[in-house]
């Protein structure tokens, strides 16, 4: 289903999400450069918001290292270990949320995101992980390397989120709405 906006005789398009993890996968992944960062926020198909600079490229010599990941891992095992089964969980995407896009906004991330879009980012790349086998990802990329990707977008989202962003991410993997079951 999509829905329309109007903005001064431009219609623009927007899809109508069963469920705020299928938003949350479409819009962190799917729907490529119509998503951009805009004072912290994930914005879709508006015209001419000022993009926010990526914060990843500040981090990735820090990254390459691999030197305090630990920490990072055990965080997203605990997330991990918050998801539904497997049905369940791919019962609470639309299908165009299951197309991973070349170009995903959860690689722009800034340097100071909203806690809610980049939780959003968190939750999404893990569920999406979880189901890397029914995941549409870009045709040069394959399925390892895609769940290569979902993994470093969870690091990021987990290293320039910080704590109140894997408090919300807990919290909305809890919650049965998350998944439009409840």
């Amino acid at each position: 289903m999509i829905s329309e906006i109007s903005l001064d005789d431009n219609t623009l398009w927007h899809p109508n999400y069963t469920s705020l993890l299928s938003e949350a996968a479409f819009l962190g992944f799917c729907s490529g450069d119509s998503t951009k960062w805009a004072d912290g926020r994930m914005i879709f198909n508006q015209p001419d918001p000022v993009e926010d600079a990526p914060y990843f490229k500040g981090i990735a010599n820090v990254y390459e290292d691999r030197v305090f990941l630990d920490w990072v891992e055990e965080i997203l095992q605990l997330l991990d270990g918050l998801l539904p089964a497997r049905d369940a969980l791919i019962k609470s995407f639309d299908a165009f949320s299951l197309n991973v896009s070349a170009e995903p906004a959860a690689f722009r991330i800034p340097q100071t995101p909203s806690v809610d879009d980049v939780a959003l980012c968190l939750v999404a790349s893990r569920c999406l992980l979880n189901l890397k086998d029914d995941v549409v990802f870009p045709v040069s990329v394959s399925v390892e390397q895609g769940a290569e990707l979902l993994q470093y977008a969870s690091e990021l989202c987990v290293i320039i989120g910080g704590e109140k962003t894997i408090m919300t991410a807990i919290s909305w993997l809890q919650d049965n709405g998350t998944y439009g079951h409840g």
